[in-house]
């Protein structure tokens, strides 16, 4: 399913970055997309980042959706 929200159109399996202007990068996919928020899989981090790991698995309502979309 997609949905999309302020222009952020996203789909299950589609790579992003996660809150592109924050100091340390966060890279995740998309795992799921419903009309109350999005779950993402965090596939890899910057070094320095202390919050998220890769495959942490973490849900975000519409609001919170910042992201950039990486090309595959």
């Amino acid at each position: 399913m997609r949905y999309g929200r302020g222009g952020v159109h996203l789909v299950p399996g589609q790579r992003v970055r996660l809150w592109p202007g924050d100091t340390y990068a966060k890279y995740a996919r998309v795992e799921k997309v419903e009309a109350a928020g999005v779950t993402f899989r965090i596939i890899a981090v910057d070094a320095g980042e202390k919050v998220y790991v890769p495959g942490d698995l973490i849900r975000l309502p519409w609001s919170h959706i910042n992201v950039r979309y990486i090309k595959s």
